[in-house]
């Protein structure tokens, strides 16, 4: 099965939901069968996190 870039997407906000409020969406690139999302999260202060994610299985391979 192959994740298209709305799933990657909806993967990484529910990643950074576990522990963080204000998750959203930046960017999304795929390489190499591996998406990177850039995610934005905070209220006030934005910071920006990136997480990877297996674009054949939809797992978590990482994140900054």
């Amino acid at each position: 099965m192959q994740v298209t870039k709305s799933d990657a997407i909806a993967n990484a906000i529910k990643f950074f939901e576990q522990h963080h409020s204000n998750v959203l969406p930046v960017d999304a690139s795929l390489k190499e069968d591996v998406w990177t999302v850039t995610v934005s999260i905070g209220f006030i202060t934005k910071v920006f996190r990136k997480v990877r994610i297996d674009a054949n299985h939809g797992k978590i391979l990482g994140y900054d």
